[in-house]
């Protein structure tokens, strides 16, 4: 009699291992469903249709003014503020004064005139929770091999979850950090003046950046994969008595609506949290005439459209791109994918170029001589602009989880992920010392 309860255990942890691992197949896109319908009704085995495109671009709306918040916020908490305070006397920007202000001047950990450079911590923020939500390399052939977090946290069904988790890693984790916004910092360190000039300064930037960057991912996918492993141990952990499995079992069955509410409040949490934080915007503007909150609604607004762009250049990832007059001889059907994630590179380059061009324009003299203070609309819209589509369209989370993938693909990835590198730091870095420079002058 108990060992056929034992064989009842097995055959659970069996089948619930195979729904995890189908979840996981399902989520990348790679596989089928491979559940068998017993009911008669159902005469054909069908898979879960891809996630739909209006919810992809709703969920990647709502992920991306939450994770422009939490970007604009860290960059006051550890060092902008700070930053604005020094500077007020000698120029026209104004310090912030709200709930924030005597937290945020007694903290300085960053700054915008040093390798230490104010969207840091968020970088490394964004690219540490990228690392927790992306999927873990498979490790083994066997069916429980690796349980993704997301996919095992995340109460939803099969469609609405991948479309979640897009919200969630382009929108969220893209938009925490930017790429734009760091390398204008970098490219204004270079330019600088005749005597306050660090090249130095700037390349320690750019290697602390990356660092940071690549190091946070890691220490997310470690934390994931361990929370991983604790959770598998517990699901192969034999149960304490059959009396309260089944208990639990009759629980469950009992309220079947739990289920439905918990993945019903999942989905709508993020949309509710995004509006009532751009009403407070709105509100912080109007209401107390902050210019600072007129910035972040409306960076509220464009930062959802620099997300979607960099979402549809994603799929020029890994994909081989054809000149047909330059090609002698058609590809080989054997040939591996292009390894190249040229969606990225576009989006960085973009977001760069963007970024640096406003920079430009909001530090030239000329521009300050027309009396564009900190309160004007025009100066409002040029700096949501950088901050809301250049930052949502340029990522470091997506970048330097692309490095750690191709560097630990194979052996011989390991010169492409420094030439993808290279390429990156060095192609932004010239573009933005092209048009900064150019335009600083020209101003």
């Amino acid at each position: 009699m108990n060992h056929h309860h034992h064989d009842d255990d097995d055959d659970d942890v069996e089948a619930e291992s195979a729904f995890y691992q189908d979840d996981n197949v399902n989520d990348n896109g790679d596989g089928n469903d491979n559940h068998d319908d017993d009911d008669d009704d159902d005469d054909e085995e069908h898979t879960p249709p891809p996630p739909p495109a209006a919810a992809t671009i709703h969920h990647l709306a709502a992920f991306s003014v939450l994770g422009l918040s939490l970007r604009v916020f860290l960059v006051r908490l550890l060092g902008g503020d700070c930053a604005l305070s020094s500077s007020s006397a000698s120029s026209s920007s104004s310090p912030i004064d709200d709930w924030l202000t005597p937290l945020s001047r007694t903290v300085c950990v960053t700054s915008p005139d040093s390798a230490l450079f104010l969207d840091l911590p968020a970088n490394m923020l964004g690219s540490f929770l990228l690392g927790l939500f992306a999927d873990p390399p498979s490790r083994s052939s066997d069916g429980g091999s690796s349980i993704a977090w997301p996919s095992s946290c995340l109460a939803l069904p099969p469609r609405h979850r991948a479309a979640f988790l897009v919200g969630i890693r382009t929108g969220l984790c893209g938009t925490v950090t930017t790429f734009s916004s760091w390398n204008s910092q970098m490219v204004g360190l270079m330019v600088g003046t005749a005597s306050q000039r660090q090249v130095v300064g700037a390349l320690f930037g750019y290697l602390l950046g990356t660092m940071g960057g690549t190091g946070s991912f890691r220490v997310g996918r470690t934390v994931a994969a361990r929370w991983a492993w604790r959770r598998k141990r517990k699901q192969w952990r034999p149960k304490r008595s059959e009396v309260e499995g089944e208990e639990h079992a009759e629980m469950e069955e009992g309220h079947p609506d739990v289920a439905c509410i918990a993945a019903t409040a999942t989905l709508v949490a993020p949309t509710v949290l995004s509006l009532v934080l751009l009403a407070l915007y709105l509100l912080g503007d109007v209401r107390w005439n902050i210019p600072f909150y007129r910035r972040l609604w409306m960076a509220s607004l464009l930062s959802p459209l620099g997300t979607y762009c960099r979402w549809k250049l994603s799929s020029f990832n890994n994909s081989r791109v054809s000149f047909p007059k330059c090609r002698r001889r058609p590809p080989s059907p054997h040939k591996p994918p292009a390894w190249f994630p040229l969606g990225t590179f576009l989006a960085n380059l973009s977001g760069s170029l963007v970024s640096a061009a406003i920079a430009a324009v909001l530090t030239s003299s000329s521009f300050r001589d027309r009396d564009y203070d900190d309160t004007s609309w025009t100066t409002s819209v040029l700096a949501a602009l950088s901050l809301g589509f250049a930052g949502g369209l340029s990522t470091v989370s997506t970048f330097v989880k692309e490095l750690v993938e191709l560097s630990e693909g194979r052996p011989a990835h390991e010169n492409k992920a420094f030439g993808y590198w290279v390429g990156t730091v060095g192609g932004c870095g010239v573009v933005g010392l092209v048009v900064y420079g150019s335009l600083v002058r020209g101003l």
